[in-house]
């Protein structure tokens, strides 16, 4: 009875791989990875390469935080998909501040596991801080923020051992946040998951559910489209 309308303003996010390389499906198999896809098409030699050319020192989250006059702390909590490399690679900026790092339990655990070369999504270097931060929290799936219905970090395993997705309910309208359950909007539409899951079956689930909730939200923001709202002033 005390809820308020509130205005949410919506920043601009890189993408790590452009759009027609993660709706390609056909193009990938044992020996082609999505990154060295990625490369190939444009003519990129190495993986670090990639990196660089595609972010840019005022596209980091430090910097990001300062475009949007937004300080480390005034934020109360911040909610991690899944650890990939182009989602967590700013976790450090909130090493030794009272930030809370909500993290799925099960995706943590893996990622430990994983960073050590199996695979190039994972690097230890994005989420090593997390090892001795007192304000990481690790859900088991659904989890309500702060206790508030109207804040639902859902399980939505399957892109990554332990992804999560994010639905904000409003008095009038909700938002589904669906990480990378879903690229694009065209992929969650087509209930395509994406080329190189953790688990295919767990993936497919997930998108199913994605795919459910979508057609209750008014906004959905899919992982890789987020500029599609960039600067969107949004009431819930």
């Amino acid at each position: 009875e005390n809820f308020k309308t509130q205005t949410m303003r919506i920043p601009s996010f890189i993408n790590m791989f452009k759009k027609k390389d993660i709706e390609e499906n056909d193009a990938i198999d044992e020996e082609n990875t999505i990154q060295e896809l990625y490369n190939k098409k444009n003519g990129i030699e190495n993986e670090e390469k990639s990196v660089e050319e595609d972010v840019k020192k005022e596209e980091f989250l430090g910097d990001k935080l300062k475009q949007y006059g937004l300080q480390k702390k005034e934020l109360q909590a911040v909610i991690c998909s899944h650890l990939h490399f182009d989602h967590a690679g700013g976790i450090a900026e909130f090493e030794n501040t009272s930030v809370r790092l909500l993290v799925q339990k099960r995706e943590y655990e893996e990622a430990k596991k994983l960073a050590d070369g199996r695979s190039f999504e994972y690097k230890e270097e994005d989420f090593a801080c997390l090892e001795k931060s007192e304000n990481l929290v690790l859900l088991e799936s659904k989890f309500l923020v702060d206790g508030n219905e109207m804040m639902q970090c859902l399980e939505t395993y399957g892109h990554s051992a332990g992804h999560q997705s994010l639905l904000l309910q409003g008095r009038h309208k909700n938002m589904l946040l669906t990480g990378d359950v879903a690229y694009t909007r065209k992929q969650l539409d087509e209930g395509k998951i994406s080329v190189t899951p953790f688990r295919k079956q767990e993936a497919l689930e997930s998108m199913a559910k994605i795919q459910e909730l979508a057609k209750q939200c008014s906004y959905v923001i899919c992982g890789h489209e987020c500029d599609a709202y960039a600067e969107q002033e949004i009431l819930l």
